[in-house]
């Protein structure tokens, strides 16, 4: 996978934590990752389509997640309810529409899925051969790790 799949990722990221929880995200490091993977207390994941396909995770720790939906909601959740659930699966959603925006930019058009949120923890989820990017994230709510897994797809390059 290449380094342009993922930077517009990392720059959304930062400017949705910016814009809707006023927060800075830390860049902590990125790395290869084998293409199975085991879920986050919740994750997050938006399939994506078009030029590129794959898939991207976004994992989140319960308590991160509790302070997220804080800001967002206002007030502490009361539980990971269907509104909780849907205000995290936004925040996904947010972050992925603004990197398919950049991937556009740069001539890679996609569509994307609504976003799926996984619970329980320790769920596997594989790739089918598609390696994955982890992008290690940090912010004042605690640690936000994406991964991202996108190839080109061949039959959009044929066409």
């Amino acid at each position: 996978m290449r380094q342009e799949f993922v930077n517009p990722f990392l720059t959304a990221a930062q400017h949705v934590f910016k814009v809707e929880l006023g927060q800075e995200l830390k860049f902590a490091g990125a790395k290869m990752a084998d293409d199975t993977m085991t879920s986050e207390d919740i994750t997050a994941f938006i399939g994506v389509t078009g030029r590129l396909e794959g898939n991207v995770f976004y994992g989140f720790k319960r308590r991160v997640a509790r302070a997220i939906l804080t800001i967002m909601l206002g007030r502490p959740p009361a539980g990971m309810d269907t509104m909780a659930l849907s205000a995290l699966g936004e925040l996904a959603n947010m972050i992925t529409g603004n990197a398919a925006i950049g991937l556009a930019a740069a001539g890679y058009s996609t569509d994307l899925t609504p976003p799926t949120l996984i619970q329980p923890k320790g769920s596997k989820f594989t790739t089918l051969g598609c390696p994955q990017i982890l992008v290690n994230l940090e912010s004042e709510c605690g640690p936000f790790p994406v991964r991202i897994s996108l190839r080109e797809n061949e039959q959009q390059l044929a066409a």
